[in-house]
């Protein structure tokens, strides 16, 4: 009889959902929350612990979502949820409503096992809005036992990663720092849990299971446990250079040559004639100008005897 109340008052809230009804609009993260935990209380379950790695990570997925109009399981950085243990519902529509996405859109045993699969849990959501086009993702992390409404088909298997360590307090992850080979390792603390310490280094649990030899499905940890987080980087071999002695190159002097001795030759320049005295010239000069005066005047002599014979003859 109550399992009949139960699916009729889930059949009221989905015709409230459709057009005709209460109009339909888009609720907050919280709003999604506080629908996923009425839905757990009708079961008869206690509700979902909000977390805020949770929240950051849901939220982030619903505006990636809406960055590439999509609605995809599938990260930015190509991981899936599932690869750090977290079960992820997603849905989307124009004016899509918290009630029809919880009630309607994820009404199957897949999406419903995510929401009342578990006595106990953590819980996210994202909601982004882009043009009157809703993006909702509700992250969970089951923490306690399986309920009546676990799926045991074979594609809710191949879905959904348990995690079945029950986790009674939940406490913050303190990254370590890398060591001087580059290697990080972490030093599990009491509340901390395979899908914590994965979100906090940004790595799988696959990862983690694979890098410390443990079950990939159900890696059981214990207080104190080191874990290897990052490997050691790789060692590159530096090329080791002997020491050498210096030798410094000898100096080489350049042997000495018998360079031949050029015989200059004597080079003949024309002998000057000793340029006859000043004084001595000019002597000579006035000796032949009063010679030469002398035999004028003697020729204007005989001349002029001549003039006068000449002139005596003819007049006589």
């Amino acid at each position: 009889m109550q399992r009949y109340l139960i699916y009729f008052l889930l059949f009221l809230v989905i015709l409230a959902s459709f057009p005709g009804g209460v109009k339909a609009q888009s609720g907050s993260s919280q709003d999604l929350i506080n629908e996923v935990n009425a839905l757990r209380a009708l079961n008869g379950l206690l509700p979902y612990t909000v977390d805020g790695s949770l929240m950051a990570q849901a939220q982030a997925h619903s505006d990636y979502q809406a960055s590439i109009g999509e609605l995809t399981h599938t990260r930015a950085d190509g991981s899936s949820p599932w690869s750090y243990g977290i079960q992820e519902n997603i849905a989307g529509g124009g004016g899509l409503s918290v009630q029809a996405a919880v009630y309607s859109i994820w009404a199957d045993s897949v999406h419903m096992n995510t929401m009342v699969g578990s006595e106990s849990g953590l819980v996210g959501a994202g909601v982004t809005v882009v043009d009157g086009f809703v993006y909702y993702t509700l992250n969970v992390i089951q923490t306690g036992g399986g309920t009546s409404r676990n799926s045991s088909s074979a594609s809710n298997q191949n879905l959904q990663t348990s995690v079945p360590t029950i986790i009674e307090e939940i406490v913050a992850v303190q990254t370590a720092v890398p060591q001087d080979d580059g290697s990080i390792v972490h030093v599990v603390q009491p509340g901390q849990a395979p899908w914590s310490i994965a979100i906090a280094y940004g790595i799988k649990i696959a990862d983690i299971a694979s890098l410390n030899n443990l079950d990939p499905i159900n890696p059981i940890l214990y207080v104190g446990q080191e874990l290897l987080i990052h490997p050691p980087l790789p060692v590159t071999s530096t090329p080791v250079i002997a020491d050498t002695p210096t030798v410094t190159p000898p100096v080489l002097i350049p042997a000495a040559t018998n360079t031949p001795i050029k015989s200059h030759s004597a080079t003949l320049f024309p002998s000057t004639t000793p340029t006859p005295d000043l004084a001595e010239s000019e002597q000579k000069g006035i000796e032949f100008n009063y010679r030469f005066l002398g035999v004028g005047i003697v020729v204007l002599c005989i001349a002029g005897l001549v003039f006068v014979i000449f002139s005596w003859f003819t007049r006589s």
